[in-house]
């Protein structure tokens, strides 16, 4: 082999071990390379670990009337994940899983209360290195309260006149309170003031007697749930009476005063068509009097007649009056027959 050649040779085996020397660096460089620094740097370089992701839509869900709703999981494959902070009343499945998947939410039991309760529920992402275990999202849980609610039953009440007791059902979920705009004649609970109470309750109406022909009204004001409930009551007045003791009255000539007396429940007026010559010490009035009569001197021949008209509460009454004449009585000569001239010589 020449001195040409030679040298050729060991430039060739120089190159190649160079090349050799340059490929063994490049690969230990891969080796040593921070496992997932991907995730901080969002790249996905050549040579590098794939990004990593986890997360939840929607992030905020409410439970429908039958307790459910779902939430789609999105995910890495075959990152794994696990979900944590799992209130007791909300039941979710799966409660793990590896890569994208559906949540399903249900409640395990009913919110018995008027108030929504919220849940927080995290999604943890887990591997054997803790490589992603600050990887996590998070779903906020609302299941609603029951609906407030407040019905009262009746609704209108009505009592007779001698008064009496009755009850009113109040079926709620909340706080109420009744105002009594009739306390001047009905009680509830026996009270007039203001009643409170919460859920479901019966109310005693207690109405006294109504002595009167006039019908008692008034309402009962219901408040609570956010409305306001309207109970009418009333109380029938009694059976209007009106009499008089005497229908007919006889007055002398000379005048006099007499009384009649009145025996009623309602009030009354009375009406004369002789005012002239008899006046009423009363014109009008309610429940019994006594009324006084008093008539003038009738200085006439003609005796003289009227009547007193009485009325109220749709009952009407008459009392006839009357007053006799002024009769000048004749005197005993008057009924003899005429005296003869011899007689009247005498």
């Amino acid at each position: 082999m020449n001195n040409i050649t030679k040298r050729h040779l060991i430039g060739l085996s120089l190159i190649i071990c160079h090349v050799s020397f340059c490929m063994t660096i490049a690969s230990c460089s891969s080796e040593i390379e921070p496992y997932g620094a991907t995730l901080s740097s969002g790249s996905g370089g050549k040579g590098q670990e794939p990004v990593q992701s986890l997360s939840i839509s929607p992030t905020t869900v409410t439970l429908n009337d039958d307790g459910k709703a779902t939430a789609t999981v999105t995910a890495s494959v075959g990152l794994s994940w696990t979900v944590d902070n799992v209130p007791s009343w909300l039941g979710v499945s799966p409660l793990s899983g590896i890569g994208n998947a559906t949540l399903n939410l249900t409640a395990k039991e009913e919110n018995t209360s008027t108030q929504t309760r919220t849940a927080t529920i995290t999604l943890k992402a887990s591997s054997q290195d803790s490589q992603w275990s600050n990887l996590n999202c998070q779903l906020t849980v609302s299941q609603p309260g029951i609906q407030l609610q407040l019905n009262a039953n009746p609704t209108t009440v009505g009592f007779t006149a001698v008064g009496g007791t009755q009850t009113l059902t109040i079926t709620s979920n909340t706080t109420w309170s009744i105002m009594n705009n009739a306390s001047f004649w009905l009680k509830c609970n026996n009270t007039t003031g203001k009643v409170e109470g919460e859920g479901n309750a019966t109310i005693t109406l207690t109405a006294t007697e109504n002595t009167t022909v006039n019908e008692n009204k008034g309402e009962l004001v219901i408040s609570g749930a956010g409305k306001i409930i309207s109970v009418q009551v009333s109380q029938a007045g009694v059976v209007p009476a009106l009499s008089v003791d005497q229908t007919n009255v006889l007055f002398v000539a000379n005048g006099e005063s007499k009384t009649i007396k009145i025996t009623s429940n309602t009030s009354w007026t009375i009406e004369s068509n002789v005012s002239q010559w008899l006046t009423c010490d009363k014109t009008s009035g309610s429940g019994d009097a006594t009324i006084m009569l008093t008539a003038a001197k009738n200085n006439s021949s003609i005796a003289r007649e009227g009547k007193l008209t009485i009325s109220g509460s749709g009952i009407t009454l008459s009392i006839e009056v009357s007053q006799k004449a002024e009769i000048n009585s004749p005197s005993e000569d008057d009924n003899l027959p005429p005296k003869t001239p011899s007689a009247r010589k005498r």
